[in-house]
């Protein structure tokens, strides 16, 4: 298969066009240790990192996510089996991570939506340039993967966490099965797994620069859905690094024979 990566920041574990009904999702609750040594060291790091952020005036807070143990793509299904970290160990051991998968390191989920409006309109948002990762790069939509993000069953659902994600960061519904899973990406800079969806909004672009987005972003432009990947190739310094291989995959969805 020809690529024409954008980055050299990411690598593409998995990448197509998945519907919830063709992804298996095991929850094994097995809990990610650090190395005993490396735990003292995360611990301190993160007391120094709490002082800092109280005196600037910050929110740092310690919360459980989910992160992936395993990942296969077998017959047309993607199956996913999730284990359990903490931001903290993330956060405080990021710097020193290897950039590979599945290591030692943490490796929390994250989630990242590339939609289109009804007129053919992907939004692309700047993070805030007070972010403590990535700040004032091009982000879509998106966060990590926490354990509310459960199906009407109880079971872990990455699927509820875009929707979860995008919820809050727009104030608009989207309806989990409306999305497609087209990519699981890993971050080389912030080594960590993304897993990219792609959705046909119910709303204009107008409608969308109505909506909430200003409280997660900076600021929000539009690009009309064929030029998304020429637009990422050419600003490709200015985006998220996970969000690039997404962007990757949904050009590689888009003008292959799994056309979204």
């Amino acid at each position: 298969m020809f690529r024409d990566p954008l980055s050299s920041t990411y690598d593409i574990l998995a990448w197509g066009n998945f519907s919830a009904a063709h992804v298996t999702q095991v929850d094994t609750a097995t809990i990610h240790a650090l190395p005993a040594h490396v735990q003292t060291i995360v611990d301190r790091r993160w007391d120094e990192a709490l002082a800092r952020a109280t005196e600037e005036g910050r929110r740092l807070f310690n919360a459980l996510v989910y992160r992936l143990d395993d990942l296969r793509v077998h017959d047309g299904r993607m199956h996913i089996s999730y284990g359990r970290t903490c931001y903290r160990d993330y956060a405080m051991t990021r710097g020193t991570c290897a950039a590979k998968p599945w290591a030692n390191n943490p490796d929390p989920i994250g989630s990242a939506v590339i939609a289109s409006t009804t007129d053919g309109f992907i939004p692309l948002g700047r993070r805030s340039r007070s972010a403590d990762v990535n700040p004032g790069r091009y982000f879509t939509f998106g966060g990590f993967f926490d354990p509310e993000d459960v199906n009407e069953s109880g079971n872990a659902d990455i699927f509820q966490c875009a929707a979860r994600e995008w919820k809050e960061e727009t104030g608009l519904m989207i309806s989990p099965d409306n999305l497609s899973l087209i990519s699981v990406v890993y971050d080389l800079v912030h080594p960590h797994p993304e897993i990219g969806f792609f959705t046909r909004l119910q709303q204009s672009r107008k409608e969308i620069s109505k909506s909430d987005w200003a409280a997660e972003l900076d600021d929000l432009i539009f690009l009309q859905e064929d030029k998304l990947v020429d637009f990422a190739r050419a600003n490709a310094d200015e985006f998220v690094d996970s969000l690039l291989g997404a962007i990757e995959a949904f050009g590689l969805s888009t003008m292959g024979d799994q056309k979204l």
